[in-house]
């Protein structure tokens, strides 16, 4: 694949020429050598009036990039959440997995975006999803020492016993960290049930489809 005029487009967020090629009835879709479409390149760049345009015409939000990314995926990355609300509402899966097992909450909690993951919490993502490693979102913000996304996490239901493949939990992955505040909150939360609810749902037990609440997505 090569890029398109509508990649041309996408990649400066120009609406005025995206908006006539979609009416002169291209294609929407076409991917790049690296896999990506003109969705994937306005979500990485955050140009939510555009994905709007292109979701609206009927654009895959699901399509993934050769590295198995959604155009959720990247929006995730760098903390676009007007972007990241318009593909959800146009029904990106937020639990979409890429080539190394990654769901949306995995990249949002390694990048530290906390309104990114609020937003992915109230589409009901899976908190208890792994990666090919084995790591929970949880793993992976204890790992970086990212105490607000920790929290964050247990409150929504991440369980901190959960052991990765090579058998360790969130607690062992911030012992390499040596951070005292985020070792007493993991194992505070070990010594809770592991039963925790989130606005009243069990994220574990209950799988909810992506759009179950569209309202929740719309508050910052």
């Amino acid at each position: 694949g090569h890029q398109t005029a509508l990649h041309r487009a996408a990649v400066v967020g120009n609406r005025d020429a995206i908006s006539a090629l979609i009416h002169g009835g291209c294609a929407l879709d076409l991917q790049d050598k690296e896999g990506n479409t003109a969705l994937h390149e306005v979500s990485w760049h955050g140009f939510s009036s555009c994905v709007k345009l292109l979701v609206k015409a009927g654009a895959n939000v699901q399509v993934k990039n050769k590295a198995g990314n959604t155009p959720l995926h990247l929006a995730c990355q760098n903390g676009h959440s007007q972007t990241a609300r318009v593909l959800l509402l146009g029904g990106a899966m937020p639990d979409s997995k890429n080539n190394a097992g990654d769901t949306c909450l995995h990249i949002a909690a390694r990048y530290n975006h906390l309104a990114m993951i609020k937003i992915l919490l109230a589409s009901f993502c899976s908190v208890a999803e792994k990666n090919q490693i084995g790591d929970t979102a949880l793993h992976v913000a204890a790992a970086l020492n990212h105490k607000k996304t920790v929290n964050l996490l247990l409150e929504a239901g991440a369980d901190a016993s959960i052991k990765n493949n090579t058998g360790h939990t969130a607690l062992d992955k911030d012992r390499d960290n040596n951070n005292r505040d985020l070792a007493i909150l993991l194992a505070k939360s070990n010594q809770v049930s592991n039963v925790i609810t989130f606005k009243g749902f069990h994220l574990e037990a209950v799988h909810c489809p992506a759009l179950s609440s569209k309202a929740l997505l719309l508050i910052e």
